[in-house]
């Protein structure tokens, strides 16, 4: 490579705002779905909230590894796409979402089956344990959902496209 491949111009100054805007109105729409929802859990008093709360903790521990997996197909669909690699770029994707969908029912069963233990950690309260374990075993076979959806925004984002999931994801 020579110096003047690393120069920026004015070109790779619009495609990261582009992606970059992209990103952070879908990060902004998520921060709002969750004020708003916060707002509705209010409602139901102070049980409701901290089994929220505690619920979505554990939840967070189930699915954290999904993000970090999405990021990393993202980068081996650029990657290969870059390389002209397209079925190799494709064959990434899909074993992605095998995987993601494994690591995610494999996590999924071991917080329903752990539930009220990990609840334990944050509360003792057995009103709120009960509202979490509840708002665990209705939310937890919904997660496997977001193995598509990161997966296939992941490599969308890795071709280039960062418009597309943020649209897709509004629908």
């Amino acid at each position: 490579p020579q110096k003047a491949d690393f120069r920026v111009t004015p070109d790779i100054y619009r495609a990261l705002f582009s992606t970059g805007s992209a990103m952070a109105m879908m990060s902004c729409l998520v921060d709002c779905g969750s004020v708003i929802f916060s707002r509705a859990t209010n409602l139901l008093g102070q049980t409701a909230i901290t089994a929220y709360t505690a619920g979505r903790r554990i939840m967070r521990i189930g699915i954290s590894f999904l993000g970090n997996l999405a990021h990393s197909g993202s980068i081996y669909v650029g990657q290969n796409w870059g390389a002209r690699q397209l079925e190799r770029a494709k064959r990434g994707v899909r074993y992605g979402v095998l995987m993601s969908m494994g690591c995610l029912a494999t996590m999924a069963a071991l917080v329903l089956i752990f539930a009220d233990p990990l609840l334990h950690l944050i509360t003792n309260n057995p009103a709120e344990i009960a509202y979490g374990i509840r708002f665990i075993r209705i939310i937890t076979p919904v997660y496997i959902t977001t193995c598509f959806n990161q997966m296939y925004a992941g490599a969308l984002r890795g071709i280039g496209s960062a418009r597309t999931p943020m649209v897709i994801f509004l629908g």
